[in-house]
């Protein structure tokens, strides 16, 4: 599957690449360690593969743009919880429908935790608080200036989320972005992860961090996001955009969407027409319960 891109045979006994365990916490503080001492982690959150870094570190950042092929203009997104990102959102800017939302860290983990990436405006007084890697400035049709980031709560995913805590009590802002490389499929099976990690010459992440934690079979790809300022779903993901759309009462966009190009999970009849009978908070449960069995 990469051989356009993979030219290097692997020695498996030479090249092979470290793996932990994220739900194990011995295993999972090697992660930690990892990227507090700048290097680039690997992993995967059901099955979209990507790569971690201390969002503050240069030389980590780079790292990655070289693993990618991307150009050093490319921002990467943020992990972090509603605990960390909430006091720094600017929710004057966020949709008027959408604010209870983000007001409250709780209820922001409870409503997007592990379900999607949220594009969030950020209060002036937290600019200087990110790293020019993540935050990029974009005009609204009012022509005034949005600073903004790309999040994706991990909250409500075993592992996942007590990695992230972990690095947030280290008073680091994770970044993360897939793992593929620029142009190319992303990775969505572990076997693809090793043989493009353990072919890397040069700038290899430190380790792999496996996610155990049961997963639909139909789960493949990225997640969907969702843009709060203009109140649109921006892309498809491996949560379907028209459940979303029914939790959140969010339309897609007509113009900038963009869908999704693996694997859907099929939610029946059954279910959709439960969920609308169910509160927000209910609906995200819900899912993550139908998603992890």
């Amino acid at each position: 599957m990469f051989s356009h891109f993979l030219t290097k045979s692997v020695d498996k006994k030479i090249n092979q690449i470290k793996e932990v365990d994220l739900t194990n916490p011995l295993q999972r503080k090697k992660a930690v360690n990892a990227i507090i001492a700048g290097k680039v982690v690997a992993g995967h959150m059901r099955r979209v593969f990507g790569l971690w870094i201390d969002s503050s570190s240069e030389s980590a950042y780079k790292a990655v743009m070289q693993i990618k092929g991307e150009s050093l203009e490319k921002k990467m997104s943020i992990m972090t919880t509603g605990s960390f990102i909430v006091p720094h959102i600017n929710s004057m800017r966020v949709k008027k429908k959408y604010r209870k939302y983000v007001q409250d860290a709780n209820i922001f983990s409870e409503t997007f935790g592990s379900l999607c990436h949220t594009i969030l405006p950020i209060n002036s007084s937290s600019v200087n608080y990110f790293s020019k890697n993540i935050i990029s400035d974009i005009s609204s049709n009012t022509n005034q200036i949005d600073h903004i980031v790309y999040n994706l709560d991990p909250s409500g995913h075993p592992g996942m989320e007590q990695f992230i805590r972990d690095l947030e009590f280290e008073g680091i802002i994770p970044a993360v972005t897939s793992m593929n490389p620029a142009q190319h499929p992303e990775i969505t099976h572990i076997e693809n992860a090793r043989y493009f990690l353990e072919s890397l010459s040069k700038n290899r992440p430190h380790l792999l961090m496996r996610d155990f934690y049961p997963v639909h079979k139909d789960i493949l790809g990225s997640f969907a996001q969702i843009h709060l300022i203009n109140g649109y779903i921006e892309r498809d993901g491996h949560i379907p955009a028209h459940i979303l759309s029914l939790m959140l009462g969010m339309e897609v966009n007509p113009k900038k969407f963009k869908k999704h190009k693996y694997t859907h999970i099929h939610f029946r009849k059954e279910f959709i027409d439960k969920i609308k009978r169910m509160s927000t908070p209910e609906i995200r449960d819900l899912i993550l319960k139908f998603i992890h069995t």
